[in-house]
């Protein structure tokens, strides 16, 4: 497969998911960016209409609104790591974490459809852990998350328990999110490049998901469940679980 092949794939996917969880594809809908605006994602409610969801409408408002006090209603699809000059994917992995979180004195341009993601130095170390043996040829990174929309703080900081944690995600965020990742994961491994799949941060639910995951998961890639892949000033990393053969 070449990287171009790749991008329209992700691409393709990244629309399919924002339209079947959202009622419609993006407003910009753009080959070259990952980021898409909505205008009311507080409208969509993936539960029944009499959920009693204010408190979650509240946090969802805190985590999305921008230090101007202007909502932005941005989300984040698939995002491929973007390894310079490499045209010709071999391999590739699959890593999925909780949310795209912005530093807040941006701009809110979001992900472009490839970009730098940082996180492939620890994803390299967990498939070395997982003794996955990678070809002496390139790895291209897909990094996905379980939560659509861009926030201003990192997720462990909004103070989350596990129910308002899982609430927000089921109820503001996609449709069927495992059905989303698995789609994305089955696509890879169909197109014959997937070799492995790294859940991370297991300060949230993620653990959950990823567990959720790997007892349907049946074709041969294993699936692996670590700390958070991104980069962290002075934080311990190591912990790492392998859930499928």
């Amino acid at each position: 497969m070449q990287i171009e092949a790749l991008k329209d794939l992700i691409h393709q996917l990244n629309s399919e998911m924002f339209e079947a969880s959202f009622g419609r594809r993006p407003e910009r809908d753009s080959a070259s960016i990952s980021t898409n605006e909505f205008p009311v994602h507080e409208s969509v409610c993936h539960l029944d209409p009499r959920f009693d969801n204010e408190s979650l409408l509240e946090k969802l408002r805190d985590l999305v609104t921008n230090p101007n006090g202007q909502p932005r209603h941005i989300a984040v699809g698939h995002v491929i790591d973007e390894p310079s000059a490499l045209q010709e994917v071999a391999q590739s992995v699959l890593v999925i974490g909780i949310n795209y979180y912005q530093f807040p004195k941006t701009r809110y341009l979001g992900a472009k459809l490839c970009e730098q993601t940082n996180m492939r130095p620890k994803t390299q170390k967990v498939l070395r852990m997982g003794s996955v043996a990678l070809q002496d040829r390139p790895l291209h990174l897909i990094a996905s998350n379980i939560f659509p929309w861009v926030s201003t703080k990192p997720w462990t900081e909004f103070g989350l328990n596990a129910y308002r944690e899982m609430a927000l995600l089921e109820v503001y965020g996609y449709r069927d999110p495992l059905g989303s990742l698995t789609k994305v994961a089955k696509s890879l491994k169909e197109s014959g490049i997937l070799q492995g799949v790294i859940f991370h941060g297991i300060g949230s639910c993620v653990p959950y998901y990823a567990a959720a995951f790997a007892r349907k998961w049946r074709e041969g890639v294993p699936v692996f469940l670590s700390d958070n892949l991104a980069p962290a000033k002075g934080k311990d990393w190591g912990n790492f679980m392998r859930l499928t053969e």
